[in-house]
């Protein structure tokens, strides 16, 4: 059977009290129906499903409130994983996520489990951002929405006895927003709001940088008091060249006088000590440069092999999340004839064994580890993002240290020859006035040096603004295309549940009119409501089949269309509410068992029933006993 990403299957479910577990069940895929008489805790067991699934449950029943824990067995995308969450009247509970079925987890140590809060920390993801990486769901985020969590998603696949029968959502008064209802729906249909975001994002960094840049260079344009358009490299070059030739004919001059008053002057007594001082500055300058230079190549190295372990990590993490499929398939891989010598193979089968070698093979084992390694290879590459940038800043910080450093060991270094040149003495004022003209021509020349620097980066700017101005134009047109093809998808999700609502309520019994032959189906997330031909006041029964219609459409609607983000997954509640005779809520469930079995996708429908249709009470479909209020589903006594 095919299976349409991503995509939810409960295997099992376990509800534990102090030391023993009152309810223990396999579910398995297509529907699953848990019957009893009313009032016999059927609910209390969807309650514990949604909740361990991520959802938040704000109000336990008192036989809830007495368990202490639901554990769950769960497929995500095909990946088998088993989470736990303890029972609490308070919100926001943590979960904790083992990577494996839970007949390994219940033997492995605390330390294999990995514990996840309700909500993101800067330093910690929350079980929402786990589960969206199992399934492979994008982060839905805006600045409107925030960061939608797995509870919210839950609000759309649940339909309880407590919401109002009129409302699609879940109620649920602290985060019932239409703006966050309309982002949950337009997710579920398919809609990748988080490149659209992401691109938003990037285009507010680039216009924050693109004014920054504007005005660095305006400032740069404005110090250098001439047009900027009229000030080039070629033109400061020139008169540096000009400034440098005179600079050297001075110093051929200095050099004939200092000739002439050593030759008059043999009687003079000579110091070094200003030699001596300008050498060991220069001797300082050098070193700091030195080993400036070297933490700076040292630093450059580990951040080409922190980057390039940051890429094997996404690697990895790619080839983790295909890594699940590969395994299912190469397990069923099997030869007719000897790959040797091609003689026909006897067919004798061992369980749990190679058919060609007979050596041990658990083709399954290799699933059991993958959702635990996604998880930890995200966290590192987390990590990895984190020192990287650090190491990026104190790059920056290092270059603009070892610059300075520079300028100082040359203006050293230029001080160092030119007393060289001319010891201290008792020299003539023509001499001294020879060396304030050659100190005022290098002021000139490093000036030069200046102005070459800063026209540079006057270039470098408008080339930095040119490539700004470019990528905020691509990724506008990006948000264009994307926002096209999310309108799209979008209208083309609305039809195929509208279509897939009117198929169920023509198939509805006679009992309300307008559900016959029906034209128009209205829904709309944000407002949380849904129309029939513009009309919304029905009988309540009517009402009721109404709601379950909507989300079991949904459902159809994802298993024909594989775009959707829905995961293939709901869990009803409702079909036998508002005083709904039974014929009519047996005559919807067998519509259930229609969609699900004919769609030839991989599903899973998980609902509740006081008067199941005789034609479904087998053990294809339902799990576990016919509860009584004898006789509870929980074994809670």
């Amino acid at each position: 059977m095919t299976r349409f990403d991503p995509s939810i299957k409960l295997n099992r479910l376990l509800v534990q009290k102090d030391d023993r577990f009152v309810y223990d069940e396999e579910f398995h895929s297509g529907v699953n129906i848990i019957r009893g008489d009313n009032s016999s805790g059927k609910s209390t067991v969807l309650n514990f499903i949604f909740y361990v699934l991520g959802g938040d449950v704000a109000q336990w029943s008192e036989t809830a409130l007495l368990c202490t824990s639901v554990i769950a067995e769960v497929e995500f995308n095909g990946i088998v994983a088993t989470l736990r969450r303890f029972v609490s009247p308070k919100n926001g509970q943590p979960m904790e996520i083992f990577g494996g079925p839970w007949e390994k987890a219940k033997t492995a140590g605390m330390a294999s489990w990995k514990r996840y809060p309700y909500a993101r920390t800067q330093s910690l993801e929350s079980f929402s951002q786990a589960l969206f990486r199992l399934l492979d769901i994008p982060e839905a985020i805006s600045d409107s929405t925030g960061n939608l969590t797995m509870h919210q998603i839950m609000r759309l696949l649940y339909a309880d006895q407590l919401s109002p029968v009129e409302s699609l959502f879940l109620f649920d008064k602290r985060w019932d927003t239409p703006t966050i209802r309309d982002a949950v729906g337009r997710l579920l249909c398919g809609v990748k709001e988080a490149d659209l975001y992401a691109n938003e994002l990037k285009i507010r960094s680039l216009q924050k940088n693109q004014t920054i840049l504007h005005g660095e260079h305006d400032s740069l344009v404005l110090a250098l008091g001439v047009s900027a358009e009229n000030l080039t490299i070629e033109w400061v070059d020139l008169q540096k060249e000009s400034t440098s030739k005179d600079y050297h004919q001075l110093q051929l001059v200095i050099d004939t006088k200092l000739i002439e008053v050593n030759t008059d002057a043999t009687s003079q007594i000579y110091t070094l000590d200003a030699q001596n001082k300008a050498y060991n500055e220069t001797k300082k300058a050098m070193a700091l440069l030195t080993d400036k230079q070297a933490e700076i190549d040292n630093l450059t190295l580990s951040i080409v092999d922190t980057q390039k372990f940051i890429s094997d990590l996404e690697a990895k993490l790619k080839a983790l999340k295909d890594s699940a499929l590969t395994a299912e398939v190469i397990g069923d891989v099997t030869f007719q004839t000897c790959p040797a010598c091609y003689q026909p193979l006897e067919k004798q089968p061992i369980a749990h064994a190679c058919h060609l070698c007979k050596q041990p093979f658990e083709n399954k084992d290799v699933l059991y580890q993958i959702a635990e390694l996604i998880n930890e290879t995200s966290l590192q590459i987390k990590q990895a993002a984190v020192v990287q940038q650090n190491r990026e800043k104190k790059y920056s910080t290092l270059s603009r240290e070892i610059n300075e450093l520079k300028v100082m060991w040359s203006t050293h270094k230029t001080e160092l020859e030119q007393i060289k040149r001319s010891p201290t003495t008792v020299g003539q004022d023509e001499l001294r006035e020879l060396y304030t003209r050659v100190g005022y021509l290098q002021k000139e020349i490093e000036e030069y040096d200046r102005l070459a620097g800063a026209v540079k980066k006057v270039e470098e700017l408008k080339e930095k603004l040119s490539e700004i101005a470019s990528q905020i134009t691509d990724l506008t047109n990006q948000n264009r295309a994307i926002q096209r093809q999310q309108q799209n998808r979008i209208s083309i999700a609305y039809t195929e549940i509208g279509d897939e609502i009117k198929t169920l309520l023509r198939n509805d019994l006679n009992r309300q009119h307008g559900f016959e032959n029906p034209e128009i189906i209205d829904f709309d997330f944000g407002a949380n409501t849904i129309r029939v031909d513009n009309k919304s006041y029905f009988s309540a029964s009517s009402r009721v089949i109404l709601k379950t219609s909507f989300f079991i459409g949904f459902l159809a609607a994802a298993l024909k269309k594989s775009f959707f983000n829905h995961p293939r997954f709901c869990i009803i509640d409702t079909i036998e509410d508002k005083g709904m005779e039974p014929t009519r809520s047996q005559n919807f469930q067998r519509e259930i068992v229609r969609v699900s079995e004919t769609s030839g996708v991989e599903n899973q429908v998980i609902f509740a029933t006081a008067m199941i249709d005789p034609s479904l009470n087998n053990e294809k479909y339902c799990v576990g006993k016919h509860a009584t209020r004898s006789n509870y589903t929980l074994d809670i006594l």
